[in-house]
């Protein structure tokens, strides 16, 4: 199985941009497009997926995004609702007031199955 690790900007949606540091954050429910697809699916802030059946996958992920560093950065698995292609979406976390966060995305990694839409042979 292959990945490949996309742009966060290209696929994510229900982001805002800090007016600080120009970087982008998740607003409301965040939700990515499917590049294989183009179905929105939504998502939550550490949702963890069970890929029991694929357990090479979790390793997969960790391999082209790194792990995650403890109150520093996380992850969040997510399914598409149409054609089942998995992703995890990779971000920094960021505490601006006391228990108030924000979380930027750094990087999607997405598993491919094919050949992304828009993209040839």
């Amino acid at each position: 199985m292959q990945m490949r690790v996309v742009a966060p900007r290209s696929i994510l949606f229900q982001l805002g941009k800090d007016n600080l540091s120009d970087d982008y954050y998740f607003v409301n429910v965040p939700s990515l497009e499917c590049p294989l697809c183009g179905t929105r699916s939504p998502f939550r802030i550490g949702q963890r997926k069970d890929w029991s059946e694929e357990k090479d996958l979790s390793r997969e992920f960790e391999g082209q995004l790194g792990r995650p560093v403890p109150w520093e950065s996380d992850f969040s698995d997510v399914d598409c609702r149409s054609c089942e292609t998995k992703f995890r979406v990779m971000y920094r976390i960021h505490e601006f007031a006391m228990s108030s966060y924000r979380y930027y995305p750094i990087a999607v990694a997405v598993q491919e199955k094919k050949v992304l839409r828009g993209e040839t042979g």
